[in-house]
């Protein structure tokens, strides 16, 4: 006896949506919890209450950087309305409540999701289906140190550099259906880890230093979304988020704020702008956005300042002073630069000529020889831009003969008649300490150029002179001051 068939019809495109739009539902329940939206007062009131939770919740250092996790929270939901998305790097020793902070900004900034060690696959996955806000823990596996990286170490790095910029997509390979997919990573991010991580890396987050807390009344345990307090703000949250989304039934157009273009003239710089204009513009209540402000031209100050220390400018700096000694030449010996780079410094931190050329190279100089000897050629355009960059001290030559100096920087000269303060920080400019050193008495500062041993150099305290230069290679065999071998070759002003 035959059995009767049922046919199931074939589901329609319209069926097939719904359905994995049912499945994803399903999922984000299971990942991030299902939240019922709740109105606050305002977005003011909704956003005091963040900072008693992160005070609640955590012992910061900075006081401003309470009101900094407020606005990544709420910014985690409106990441799409700014092109670029500060990361937050949680950087300190063992035990200084880096997991605290992670915790807090899981449960409580949009679709939060704890990284540890998942497989790559699985991650990019859940990337691409539910745009969560990353919390990457242990984050010393991107630690500049691991050479040997993992498979996720690389998923991971891979994601952070493409997720800081909107439409910058990952390719990867499905290897079961044997298709190309892309991937997009863009959204906020936070850091935790007891090592630095890659100064690129570093250059898109907002630091906070952790340290060992002292204050009794933190809760020994981490935050979880069945807390009370946090339970009610994620309904808050979750409608608020809600008032900025495109098509949503409580939709409402966001209140006129600065534009990045704006802020980039109060935050004092590009990078600043990109990681700080977005909380700045989430920010509800004025006095935050001054703190934030403050965050930005600080954070604005120690690049500059950290710029005119590298090695860079260190080796512009050297270049610089034996541009300043011989003029009318258009090329000089790497070998002079590093004697110049290399004075004074312990043996471990010298750097060969080699070394010094590789570097100066990278600047866009042509490289030439001198009898026989590695050089290179000044080229005045490409230097004084260079210059200006790192705060060191440009030259040229004045019609009397004598060499005119002064101190380049972002938009003003430093001479001692006239000290410029910058408009928006009310701080002098950040000048290098050799260029501070070195600073001359007037602006035409005719030369005497001497040959010395070291001892005489150092024994008559010509170093402490105010105008100094140490040149580079004597032109002479004896010492003018002792008579003994000359070892170098300084300008002193008259």
């Amino acid at each position: 006896m035959w059995s009767k068939t049922v046919l199931t019809p074939p589901l329609t495109q319209e069926e097939r949506q719904a359905q994995e739009r049912a499945r994803i539902q399903d999922e984000a329940g299971r990942l991030f919890g299902l939240i019922v939206p709740k109105k606050p007062e305002s977005d003011r009131w909704l956003y005091d209450r963040l900072v008693k939770s992160a005070r609640h919740w955590a012992d910061l250092e900075d006081d401003r950087h309470y009101e900094l996790c407020a606005s990544n929270v709420l910014h985690s939901g409106r990441v799409r309305e700014n092109r670029t998305t500060p990361y937050l790097f949680c950087f300190g020793p063992d035990g200084t409540g880096k997991g605290r902070i992670g915790h807090w900004h899981k449960v409580l900034c949009q679709r939060g999701l704890l990284v540890v060690s998942p497989k790559p696959a699985n991650l990019f996955w859940t990337i691409e289906r539910h745009h969560p806000t990353l919390i990457i823990d242990e984050g010393e596996k991107l630690a500049p140190r691991h050479r040997n990286s993992s498979e996720l170490s690389e998923a991971l790095i891979e994601i952070l550099n493409a997720g800081y910029q909107q439409d910058e997509l990952i390719p990867r390979i499905d290897s079961e259906a044997r298709i190309l997919k892309f991937y997009d990573p863009f959204g906020f991010k936070v850091i935790l880890s007891t090592e630095d991580i890659p100064r690129t890396l570093k250059r898109r987050c907002v630091v906070i230093n952790t340290e060992e807390n002292i204050n009794p009344d933190i809760p020994v345990s981490h935050p979880t979304v069945n807390d009370l307090g946090i339970k009610e703000l994620r309904q808050y949250l979750e409608y608020y988020w809600g008032q900025y989304e495109t098509g949503s039934v409580w939709h409402k157009d966001p209140e006129p704020i600065l534009s990045l273009e704006d802020l980039k003239l109060l935050m004092g710089s590009h990078n600043a702008t990109e990681k700080f204009g977005p909380l700045y513009r989430v920010t509800p209540d004025p006095l935050a956005q001054k703190h934030i402000l403050e965050l930005a031209n600080e954070d604005s100050n120690d690049r500059r300042e950290e710029r005119g220390v590298s090695m860079e400018a260190q080796i512009l700096q050297a270049l610089a002073m034996i541009r300043q000694a011989r003029p009318g030449e258009d090329r000089y010996k790497t070998a002079d630069i590093a004697n110049l780079y290399n004075d004074g410094r312990e043996k471990y931190e010298t750097l060969s000529s080699d070394s010094i050329g590789r570097k100066v190279h990278k600047f866009g100089l042509r490289d030439c020889r001198i009898d026989g000897k590695r050089a290179i050629v000044w080229n005045e355009a490409k230097l004084v831009r260079r210059f200006r960059r790192y705060g060191i001290e440009a030259l040229q030559v004045v019609p009397s003969g004598k060499v005119a100096s002064h101190i380049a920087t972002s938009d003003t000269s430093y001479t001692r008649d006239q000290e410029t303060v910058d408009e928006w920080t009310g701080n002098p400019p950040l000048l290098h300490p050799k260029v501070k050193r070195g600073l001359a008495a007037t602006i035409e500062m005719p030369l005497t150029i001497k040959n010395l041993c070291n001892g005489c150099y150092r024994g008559k305290r010509y170093e402490s002179f105010n105008g100094v230069r140490r040149i580079g290679s004597p032109t002479s065999t004896s010492c003018e001051d002792c008579g003994s071998p000359a070892e170098l070759q300084v300008g002193i002003p008259q």
